[in-house]
């Protein structure tokens, strides 16, 4: 599959590929893809048989980008322009996430697809203290991370909403080592 990436879209990477190679692990019936970009991961879901697959993006390009990338390989993928989960109402089987995760301050340009913010948390713990409003009785959340955003607080912040954490996949860079983390309520 050949996405088209368009200008001011992110271009995949080695966190698209491992949170998507984390992805395939599923078999969801609902899908929800935060940040889709040009849409790599929930068009992936779509073509895997997932019933209804939502990506949203904060950027009208992306959400183009993705959306003509849609139209060629999955045009059943519902697309949303909106801030993490503004406008949505439901519940998924599967949440994916790749925030900007670097520490350090989105000033312009591209630096807006990997700047998290001082501590590069700026979107990892929005993200964790609402996740669970949109999970499933049984859903599971996906969540990309660096080393460099103190993963142990992550575990942490989600022990205090109630969900459970565990660290799926890692995989070591010249600077840093990238995390996948499963995120779960529990009981």
């Amino acid at each position: 599959m050949e996405l088209r990436v368009d200008p001011g879209v992110y271009e995949p990477a080695e966190d698209s590929q491992m949170i998507l190679g984390a992805a395939m692990d599923y078999r969801p019936r609902s899908a929800l893809e935060l940040g889709t970009g040009c849409g790599l991961a929930a068009i992936a879901l779509s073509k895997t048989g997932c019933q209804f697959v939502l990506a949203t993006d904060v950027s009208i390009e992306a959400i183009r980008c993705a959306g003509n990338n849609a139209r060629k390989y999955a045009p059943r993928l519902h697309l949303l322009l909106c801030d993490l989960f503004g406008g949505i109402d439901r519940r998924f089987d599967l949440v994916l996430f790749n925030p900007p995760y670097l520490p350090v301050e989105a000033t312009a340009g591209e630096e807006v697809y990997w700047a998290g913010g001082p501590r590069g948390r700026l979107l990892i713990d929005r993200f964790i203290c609402s996740v669970d409003h949109y999970l499933s009785e049984d859903g599971r959340a996906l969540l990309l991370q660096s080393s460099l955003n103190e993963l142990e607080l992550s575990h942490q912040l989600a022990a205090e909403k109630g969900l459970q954490s565990t660290l799926i996949s890692s995989r070591k860079f010249f600077f840093e080592e990238l995390h996948v983390l499963e995120l779960r309520q529990v009981g």
